[in-house]
């Protein structure tokens, strides 16, 4: 009975160790989970970030090119008004030399 109740004590030693080591593992597995949920959720929040970001960036993409098209309309304008007073000018030109000459 003596050597039955050691080896008994024995196989619940035995067990007693294996439940340990399993609730451990079942611990850091545990662990690793949350770490794991914790990295998803902070590269969740970075994807938000940078897809805002880039919404950000693609408005103002989309304002410096209708900037861009503004400004070579305005220099256009702008050449055609510095045709014109150009030729303005040289008419007048005309005008005060003819004026000078029916004076004299």
């Amino acid at each position: 009975m003596s050597q039955n109740l050691g080896k008994t004590h024995e196989e619940l030693s035995h067990a007693t160790d294996e439940r340990v080591k399993l609730s451990k593992a079942w611990l850091l597995s545990e662990e690793d989970r949350i770490d794991a949920n914790e990295k998803l959720a902070k590269t969740e929040l970075e994807l938000q970030e940078v897809t805002l970001k880039n919404k950000q960036l693609q408005l103002i993409c989309e304002k410096a090119t209708e900037a861009a098209k503004h400004s070579v309309e305005l220099q256009r304008s702008n050449d055609v008004l510095n045709n014109y007073c150009t030729e303005l000018k040289k008419k007048l030109s005309d005008l005060h030399e003819e004026l000078n000459r029916m004076v004299r």
